[in-house]
């Protein structure tokens, strides 16, 4: 009997045999290796191996048709598509652990003999590469499996006929199939991060040439009936299946200038994207300008160029906020229309959403997805059925051609969780740009570094962005792309900083390519932006008696007076010409309380709401509801995608939105007046960003760009700022910003600047301020401060810790496959931030959200997990109030959804319950 790979288990007469879907897989491999940039890696890793491309490649494709064979042939797991006497299929064993028991007798009792396959005798495969390819479902860690167990599963191992037939018979098709792995008995390239590309190749493969919609059963839709070569049927499906996904171009090229791939003309920054020079062996390019002024565009423009001449297959947009990646979604949609005429799939690769094309799927139960304007067809009905394919499942969201997301789904290619080597195979051919790479704290810059290594090594292409990134962290990434390693220190940090050719110009752009290092400075268009201050002391200066932040109402710690004040400022302003306002609070609670506090001040209609239902934005929602808050974020202050900036003509209704730091990077909204909490220089950069973003009609006494700023006090206080009070704004060790010298800093510069009626003119002074703020200006205020001196230490040996932490969660390319720094899947803590889980919270019922949408889960920061198992004892009686999906408004309104016994979830987000 043929063993068997997969089977339906709806219907087990339906089966795909062992050497079916080896075939599939192996022809997915040879596929996608020989794809011009995936052959140029494999070429790039191989060194000097004296037997060519060809051979390597062969042989890589000979190993992943034995990837399941040493498992599935096991009669303990082919047992699986048989029932018990309860009709329930038999549970047998898993093909890995069974892969494992054999390789382990193999290795103690049969190396040496003659029955040992022919294959295995390639000594590289005996570690690295068989490891790898028994790691193809993502996981490098496997339970040992002890001698007794080993045994029970493979019998008389040596006299098991019917396992050295199959391994017989697949060897002898290998052969067939791939020549030239037999060609030589040359040793295989002594290169780990070979091991590590072909690791992932192997899962991106297993992947695709398990999708059932590619590669059907045999004898089904077409496909010849077992018995048959099943190769010359998996090359055709292989080749279908990658055009399906966009893996293979096809020949699309955009050739068009960048006027007609964007609809207007360009500034100087992008026009510059045109001039920089291009390498086949890769290149870092680094954009620092301020916000507003078509980074975006010009990112996309550097893609179109590398993705015309072959440099690139692919682009992931890297943003640090998911709601930022949203609203890009739908600029990239634009210029895929324009520029490719829509040829190329484009994915939102946000967790939570299957969205592709500008088409939006809905999960089913089984984790499929259905898409509305897709219909069942039968498989020569017409292309584009895998076109959506990489939006079904994040782990598959860098295979898709144009995506944008967040950065953590890019460092997930580089922290050692499941599945981390296919999405490193995946995004290695795209061109990675990371928007506002300034905001990551030192663990996720150091796994950046790890990520960039990756590129670096293997001659990829990234673009980093910024609008405030000082010259020494720039520098250093120069420095540790062109070292091609994660970490430099002594000798070797000041020989690449002395080497480098550093620039203080701003704006700016820096590339390295063909081993050499560039900086273009240019001026924009447009006048500087001048942002005048005030300072508004509402902040508390001291805690109160009772420390408890659930016990406190929004007055003691000042959000009633921001509210009062921003109500005042409103209701003054002529009617029908309101200010669109923005509230920017560094913490979840203060951005709830100032917002309860302001729906007791203004109208409904003055206020952020969803379909009248109030509201803030912030992370501390529910995954449904969360999406609909992005969206009418981006409704209210956004711009409109297809008329681009608006007209003069164009009128706002003045709305108050009070947020968190989730609208303060990398998104498009425009704001008359914002108002925010103390954060240091650079980011309160970015905040401004918000501030007359786009060019427009402003209503009457908000025609100048003005930023309030929350302090305690008028007078800079380096021992408030030390304090406990300061931590519930989010200042001080283990909140939002734990740099306080450059809180202090920032609040020193602006105090000056407003005293003496002096507007921040930027970007003129973009680079002054960073560096004064958040750069080496620094050094001067810690040195004259013992409390700063004190939390520096603290701080710097803080980041130390953080490194040493990243660095334990990143791969390490430059060391084997097998090596047990690399070992994946033994930590399932790791992740691409530090700190605290977040927990899933199953809702009982799946209730309606505040908004009109049904439930399934809330996410609960780890913090707040102690209070969903807070005794009922303790709690005063809650109703829960029950509301269908048609209830209106008013119904939903003031609707609490009790999480566990402590926590609540209203049209405020998650909150500790106020009765506990």
């Amino acid at each position: 009997m043929r063993p068997w790979a997969k089977f339906d288990e709806k219907d087990p007469s339906r089966w795909h045999s062992l050497l079916g879907h080896s075939a599939d897989v192996a022809a997915v491999t040879e596929a996608l290796l020989h794809l011009p940039l995936w052959r140029k890696r494999v070429e790039h890793l191989s060194g000097d191996w004296g037997s060519g491309a060809e051979a390597l490649i062969h042989r890589l494709c000979a190993y992943a048709a034995w990837h399941d064979l040493l498992g599935k042939a096991c009669p303990s797991f082919q047992i699986k598509r048989e029932k018990d006497a309860y009709g329930n299929f038999k549970r047998g064993t898993g093909h890995v652990t069974a892969a494992r028991a054999l390789v382990k007798l193999l290795a103690e009792a049969l190396a040496p003999q003659e029955n040992f396959p022919e294959l295995f005798r390639w000594e590289q495969l005996t570690r690295p590469f068989l490891i790898a390819m028994l790691s193809h479902h993502g996981s490098t860690t496997f339970p040992d499996v002890p001698d007794n167990e080993a045994s029970r599963l493979w019998p008389r191992v040596e006299r098991n006929q019917e396992l050295w037939d199959t391994v017989k018979d697949l060897r002898d098709k290998a052969k067939g199939w791939f020549p030239e792995a037999w060609r030589t008995d040359e040793q295989m390239p002594d290169e780990p991060l070979l091991e590590h590309f072909f690791a992932g190749t192997l899962m991106l493969a297993d992947w695709i040439g398990s999708t059932e919609l590619f590669f059907p059963y045999e004898g089904e839709r077409g496909r010849p009936q077992r018995g048959c070569d099943p190769m010359p049927y998996a090359r055709k499906a292989a080749q279908k299946a990658l055009k399906e996904l966009g893996l293979i171009r096809q020949g699309i090229i955009s050739d068009k200038t960048f006027s007609e791939q964007f609809g207007f003309t360009p500034n100087k920054l992008q026009a510059l994207m045109d001039r920089l020079p291009l390498s086949a062996d890769g290149g870092l390019y680094v954009i620092e300008a301020p916000t507003g002024c078509g980074k975006t565009e010009a990112a996309l423009r550097l893609f179109s160029r590398l993705f015309d001449e072959g440099l690139v297959d692919g682009l992931y947009f890297a943003n640090p906020r998911r709601l930022a990646a949203t609203q890009l979604y739908n600029r990239l949609l634009r210029f895929s229309s324009l520029a490719y005429g829509s040829a190329l799939p484009t994915v939102l690769a946000v967790p939570g959403y299957a969205v592709a094309d500008g088409v939006e799927g809905t999960f089913l139960s089984d984790y499929q997805v259905s898409w509305p304007d897709r219909q069942e067809r039968e498989e020569d009905s017409g292309p584009g059925l895998g076109r959506r394919w990489a939006a079904e499942r994040p782990k598959r969201f860098l295979a898709s051609p144009l995506a944008v997301g967040t950065i953590d789904q890019a460092l997930l290619s580089t922290v050692r969780v499941r599945h981390c080597h296919l999405r490193a195979a995946a995004i290695q051919r795209s061109l990675l740009v990371i928007d506002e790479v300034h905001a990551s704290d030192s663990y996720m810059t150091r796994l950046t570094n790890s990520l960039l290594e990756m590129f670096s090594r293997l001659g990829g292409q990234v673009l980093l962005m910024s609008a405030t990134l000082t010259e020494k962290a720039r520098e250093e990434y120069f420095a540790r792309w062109k070292a091609k390693a994660p970490e430099l220190t002594g000798r070797l940090k000041k020989k690449y900083f002395m080497a480098s050719k550093s620039s203080s110009a701003y704006p700016l752009v820096s590339y390295w390519v063909n081993e050499k290092r560039h900086n273009e400075d240019f001026q924009l268009e447009s006048d500087d932006k001048r942002v005048s201050f005030e300072l508004w002391p509402v902040l508390k200066k001291s805690d109160v008696a009772n420390t408890n932040e659930t016990f406190l109402g929004a007055e003691d710690w000042g959000d009633a007076e921001v509210a009062r004040r921003v109500a005042e400022m409103w209701k003054g302003a002529s009617e029908g010409d309101k200010p669109c306002i923005l509230i920017l609070r560094n913490t979840v609670k203060r951005a709830q309380q100032t917002g309860k506090e302001l729906a007791n001040l203004l109208p409904p209609e003055a206020l952020f709401n969803v379909d009248g239902i109030l509201s803030v934005h912030h992370g501390r929602f529910a995954s449904p509801d969360r999406k609909v808050l992005d969206e009418t974020v981006e409704r209210y202050f956004g711009k409109d995608t297809e008329k681009g900036a608006p007209a003069e003509s164009d009128r706002r209704d003045g709305v108050v939105l009070v947020a968190t730091q989730t609208v303060e990077q990398s998104l498009d909204v425009d704001f008359d007046y914002l108002v925010v909490d103390l954060c240091p220089g650079d980011v309160l950069l970015q905040r401004i960003g918000r501030l007359f973003r786009h060019h427009r009609p402003r209503p009457a006494g908000f025609c100048e760009p003005q930023c309030v700023l929350l302090v305690p006090s008028d007078e800079p206080d380096a021992e408030w700022l030390c304090s406990s009070a300061a931590k519930k704004y989010g200042i001080g060790e283990k909140r939002a910003y734990e740099n306080i010298a450059s809180v202090y800093a920032t609040w020193s510069r602006v105090r000056r600047d407003a005293q003496a009626g002096r507007p921040w003119l930027l970007p003129s002074q973009n680079r002054e301020i960073v560096e004064e703020t958040v750069g080496e200006g620094l050094a001067k205020i810690i040195k004259e401060n013992p409390r700063f001196e004190e939390s520096e230490k603290s701080r710097q040996g803080s980041r130390l810790a953080v490194r040493g932490q990243a660095s334990f969660a990143a791969v390490k390319w430059s060391k084997s496959f097998i090596d047990s720094k690399n070992e994946v899947g033994k930590e399932p803590e790791l992740g691409t931030r530090l700190g605290a889980k977040d927990l899933e919270y199953d809702l009982p019922e799946q209730p309606i959200s505040p908004f009109g949408l049904k439930l399934r889960s809330v996410t609960v920061p780890e913090w707040m997990g102690r209070y969903l198992d807070e005794p009922r004892n303790r709690l005063k009686k809650r109703t829960e109030e029950k509301v269908s999906e048609e209830a209106g408004g008013k119904e939903r309104a003031n609707k609490e959804i009790a999480v566990g016994a402590g926590l609540v979830y209203t049209q405020w987000g998650l909150e500790i319950a106020k009765d506990i």
